[in-house]
Order: C-alpha cells, then structure tokens, then sequence
C-alpha cells in the first residue's frame, strides 16, 4: 500500500449474539457502533476496502489478523532497530487464545479506525480488517453460523475462509454461498460477492508448496477432484465471486500449537520463522495497490457511508426468519439503494442551492432557484433508482420531497437570520467607529453599544426556531466581542505610535546638535523600531503595516522639519562667524607688516590665520562643509585659508545650506518600514 496511516488499533463488536436460557440466541447489528465508524467525517465519503475472515472455530483467524495488523503498523511505523525484540508480545487487538474446546470470538468485530491508503490510480481508500466468530462450535446454533457468515460476505469486498484443510464440511460451506450468489445474479445481473481466498493452515504435505503458488495449483486440483462428483461446481463458483484464491500457510510453531486455554498473549520469537515468512508474503500480496478490491455493490463502488445503509438492510433481512434469503436480500438491497439515492438528491439540491444563491444572492429569485434545484433533484433520483420497483421509488420521492422542503424553510430561516445578525452588528460597529475618546471609556461604550444590538435583535420578528435564535444570537455576541477586542489592540497600537512618534522626534532635537544627521535619524528610527515591534504580535500583519506605514510617514515629516528647523539656526550663526571671518582678515592684512618680528617671536602666521578661521568656521557651526584647514606655511596653503574663511564668512548660506541638502530625505532606504514588509518581518 502507498501512503498508508494507521489505525488506533481499538475494534468494535457490530454484531453482538446474546445467549438466552432455554430461548433462541438473539442476534442484533449495533447501528450506532457501526455509523461510529462507517459514518465519521474522515471516511464516510471514502470508498472502502474490507478485508473479513470467515472459517471453523479454533482455526487460527484472530491470530492471523493481529499478524495483519502489526504488518500493516510496521509498515506505517517503521522502526530503525536492526534486531528484533525477544520479549515482543503479538498484540490482541482481536483477542485470541489457545485450547482445542471453546472459541475466543463472539459475534462479529470491526476495526474502529481503518488504515487509509491508495490505489494504484492514486485514489485514497479506507481500508478496514473484520473478525467473525467461528463455526461448526458446540454452542453456535445453525442460524448464528448463517447469519454471521453471511453478513459478513455480504458487506466484505475480500472473504477469507480460514480452515485447516478444506475439508467437504467447508468446500459445501462455500458452494451454499456461491449457489446464494448465483441465484442473486440470476434476478439482478450481477453478484454479491467479489474476492475469495482460502486461508489453509498448518499445511506439511510436500506435494504443494506453501504460499500463494501451491495455493493456486492445490485449488486447482481440488475443484477438478469435487467436479467429477458435482460437474457445476466450478462454474458455479466461478460465476459467483470475481476473483477466487488459495494461500497454503506452514504451521506457526510447536509453542503455539501447544498454547492452553489460559494463554491470551505470544511471543513473536515462539511463532516459527517459516510461518512469519509466509505471512509477509501473504501481507505484501494483500497491501500491493493492484490487489487492492473495493467494494462494490451492483458493479458500483460505494462508500462507507454507504455501505451502513446496505449493512443495515442486510442485517434486517437475515435475522428475519420469515422471510426467504434470496427475495429478502434484493428486497434490502434495493431499500439501501433508494435510502441511498435520496441522501445523495438532498446533498445535491443543496450544493445546487448554495451555487446559484451566491450567483443570484437577490432575495426575490430564492423561490426560482429552489424550484430549479428541486427539479434537478428529482432527475437524478430517477436515474439513480431505476428498476427499484415503482412503489418504492414512489415511497422514496415522498421522502425526498420532505427533505427538500425541510431544507428550503431552513435556508429562508437562515437568509432571514443573516439579514437580522448583520444589521444588528452593523449598528454596533458603526457607532463603535464614530466613537472617540481613550482606553479607559472604550469598555464602557462597547457595554452600551453591545445591549442596544442585543435588543435591537430580541425586537426583529424572526422564525419560531429556538436552536437556530441560539445559534445567531452566539454568531452576534462573538462577532461583536471580536471587533471589541480588535478595537481593544487598536486603540492601544495608536497610543504606542503617537508615543513612538513622540520619542523620535525628541531623540532627533537631542541627538541632532552633535551627531551627523544620517546617524542620529538611524538612531531614532532603531528606538522607535524596538518600540513598535512590541505591538506586531497583537496586531493583524495588514493592521501591523498600516501603523508602520503611519508611522514612516510621520517620521519623514518630522525629520525633515527638525532638519530645517535646525539648518535655519545654523544659517543665523553663519552670518555672525562670517563677520568675524571679514574681520580676522583684515587683522591679517594689520599683522602682516609684523610679519618679521613675529617669526622672530617663533609664531607661525599660517598658524595664527587658521586658528583664527578655524575658530571663525567652528563658532559659525559648520560640522559637514569645511572641517580642516591648512596648516603648512607655503603660500598656496594660506591662499587656501583665506578662500574657505571668505566662503564660510560670506556664502555659507547660499551654498552649505542649500535644499540639496534635504533630498536623502526622499531616500526610501533611510526607513525600515518600507512598502516590502512581508520580506522584512515575515
């Protein structure tokens, strides 16, 4: 099998037998346990493949069946251990214990959680392992044995019939069942049945050997030896299962021949290798995707829920005495049919409701729409149910029609609903919008805004359904108590962005009089980062970006102002530092005639003239355009001086405080919180 997952390993007894003094055995199908199963969610719509063992008490079925589930555990759950456990118990899921007398089983057990595998085509299956109770014991009554054995090839889609040996006890066993099936065919055109296998066990004869191959050619031999006295038993066997195989099995090992009545439990190193090797053999033939049979039912293949349908009518028909097999078991087939079919026409008028109301959602075409969905329900419960018997479709469109109608009132209930719990909500959310105020008063604005909706809904006149009024009014109180919270976390992220907004635009002022620009705008952002991740948590992502985008904008606003705002200062001591310029070089031009004595006192006038122009740039604040100075002594470098002291005095205005210094503001690479977020924080 390909992608299988496995089961918890827990069964269920569908067909329960209680044993009554001096009274017929009673025999009853648990309905509820089997929907438990054939009903769930994950499986009902799933076709299904069911493997089911049938044979003589005290023959080995359950013990073969806890080997078929551990293969199967195994293979979903492969374990990297290279040597076996000594002390592995084979695990009881079917129980099963030694002795010759008594048999462990009673009635009928399905595994409560099938594995769920695929086909070769890819189609995923639920595959489920049934056990049965033995026959031929001393307490099982002929109609116990008949009534489990044919249930169970009723509804299996893969019959083993486990014997030691196929004896004339079990080869007319079989060929009763198969004359069952063909009578059936006769009246409807195909079989019940599908797969068969015979399970022979303890097999020492050398003239065959064990598996699948010396299974094919020992059947084979057998059906030539019994045609001689019965020359149509091949083709009656042949025509009544699909498919018909033969495994031989070695025996499992003198420590488990000899378990007692008292041993429940085997050591998987007690089961002789042999017998292990053949049963992998027998297992990897079941679980290839090619081998895999699902069932089918008048050559259709059905689900799991619909197999409950027939298993039911099954069950019915065989605990029935009077009446007769053959008409009993068409009769109940056609009943699951129909059952069936009106299921499926109510499924689809309801899809077909769902399509055309989302295509047409005005509320004066809901009458046309239902009509044209009921038609098309109608046409295809007919096709689904020809050659049913004219009553019994009859009694079958009664039916649907009742559920149509119910399911109409109810989608006019709910439309009518919606329209309530929506206009309610709206004038909740609404009001809650257009109010303002802080955190403090939101809790008792969402209180009033809340009753008015609740009362607002008691006084619409809608339909008399107390379960459904339940329902919409919860869908109104939780879709109110979502947008609350949601309002809750907004007011709270606004509160943070204008606090963030704040701290940056302090941290700009602050930083800003001793730091480059670039670097105190990255600074501030980073603080301001830290600050709003705290809130991404508790925020949807598009609320989330809405704030950063918020937040990108406000900062580049209030970047670009403290800029300004500090460039305009700076301009206001340029003009001082550049009198001061103009007056240190016309002291220049005094001292120059000093010159001489002023070298004679060691001082050095390119030194003088760029401490007084450094001081002149530095007193004016220039921290970006002149920086350094020249302070060699040859002439070029005082030339140099007296320019950049005449610039800085005369257009530091013009120049070094032009609007080109204001363009890295549209630099989108200065904000982390750009238009590509989801690469930046997811």
């Amino acid at each position: 099998m390909a992608s299988t997952e496995s089961g918890d390993g827990s069964v269920i007894n569908i067909i329960k037998i209680t044993r009554k003094d001096n009274e017929p055995d009673e025999i009853k199908l648990d309905e509820e346990a089997l929907a438990e199963v054939f009903q769930h969610k994950d499986v009902a719509n799933l076709p299904i493949v069911l493997y089911s063992v049938v044979g003589p008490y005290r023959s080995g079925k359950s013990f073969l069946l806890n080997l078929f589930l551990r293969f199967m555990k195994l293979r979903t759950h492969p374990t990297d251990d290279l040597q076996p456990n000594p002390q592995e118990e084979l695990e009881s899921t079917f129980a099963y214990r030694g002795g010759i007398i008594k048999g462990c089983t009673e009635g009928i057990f399905l595994l409560k959680t099938p594995y769920i595998t695929t086909t070769c085509d890819g189609q995923k299956v639920a595959v489920f392992i049934m056990d049965t109770q033995g026959m031929f014991d001393f307490d099982s009554s002929a109609k116990n044995m008949s009534t489990v054995v044919g249930f169970s090839f009723l509804i299996s889609s893969f019959q083993f019939y486990n014997c030691k040996g196929v004896n004339k006890q079990s080869f007319d066993t079989i060929h009763q069942f198969a004359n069952f099936a063909s009578e059936v065919k006769q009246s409807q055109n195909t079989s019940p049945f599908q797969s068969l296998m015979l399970l022979v066990r303890d097999w020492k004869s050398k003239d065959f050997t064990p598996g699948l191959e010396g299974g094919r050619r020992y059947f084979d031999e057998l059906l030539e030896e019994r045609s001689k006295a019965n020359k149509n038993i091949r083709h009656s066997l042949m025509q009544s299962f699909d498919k018909i195989e033969c495994f031989l099995f070695p025996p499992p090992g003198d420590t488990v021949e000899a378990m007692g009545k008292e041993d429940t439990t085997c050591l998987i190193k007690d089961i002789a290798p042999a017998f292990l090797n053949k049963c992998d053999e027998f297992f990897e033939h079941l679980c290839d995707p090619n081998n895999l049979i699902l069932k089918k039912i008048d050559n259709e293949v059905v689900t799991c829920s619909d197999l409950f349908e027939y298993a039911k009518e099954y069950a019915r028909i065989i605990e029935n005495e009077e009446v007769a097999p053959i008409e009993g078991f068409i009769e109940g087939g056609k009943k699951a049919k129909v059952k069936i079919a009106i299921r499926e026409c109510e499924k689809a008028y309801k899809q077909e409701m769902k399509k055309m109301l989302l295509e047409h959602p005005e509320q004066s075409n809901v009458q046309n729409i239902h009509e044209e969905s009921k038609i098309k329900a109608y046409t295809l419960f007919c096709q689904k149910t020809e050659e049913r018997g004219e009553e019994m479709i009859e009694d079958g469109k009664r039916k649907l029609d009742r559920l149509i109608t119910l399911c109409y009132e109810n989608i006019l209930d709910k439309r009518k609903m919606n329209e309530i719990t929506n206009f309610c909500f709206s004038c909740y959310r609404d009001n809650m919008m257009n109010w303002e105020g802080g955190e403090d008063e939101l809790q008792k604005e969402h209180d009033l805004q809340k009753a008015e909706a609740s009362k607002r809904f008691q006084e619409d006149k809608k339909p008399e359904n107390d379960q459904l009024l339940k329902k919409y009014q919860q869908k109104l109180d939780t879709e109110i108590q979502a947008f609350y919270e949601a309002m809750q976390t907004r007011v709270r992220a606004q509160v943070v962005l204008r606090e963030t907004v704040g701290e940056f635009s302090e941290a700009l002022n602050q930083g800003i009089q001793l730091q480059p620009y670039q670097a105190v705008n990255s600074k501030a952002k980073l603080a301001a980062i830290n600050q709003l991740m705290k809130i991404k948590k508790s925020l949807p992502h598009h609320i989330f970006k809405k704030y950063c985008n918020d937040f990108k904008k406000q900062a580049k606003t209030v970047y670009t102002s403290v800029k300004r705002a500090n460039w305009r200062n700076r301009n206001i001591l340029g003009a001082i530092a550049g009198t001061f310029g103009l007056a240190a070089l016309v002291a220049g031009a005094v001292v120059a005639p000093l010159l001489p004595a002023i070298i004679a006192a060691e001082v050095s006038t390119a030194g003088i003239i760029s401490s007084t122009i450094t001081g002149a740039a530095t007193a004016g604040g220039v921290t970006g355009g002149v920086t350094s100075v020249a302070t060699n002594d040859d002439t070029e470098s005082k030339y140099n001086v007296k320019v950049a002291a005449l610039a800085v005095g005369l257009l530091g205005r013009d120049i070094l405080f032009s609007e080109s210094d204001f363009s890295d503001v549209d630099d989108p690479s200065l904000f982390l919180f750009n238009d590509n977020l989801d690469e930046t924080f997811d």
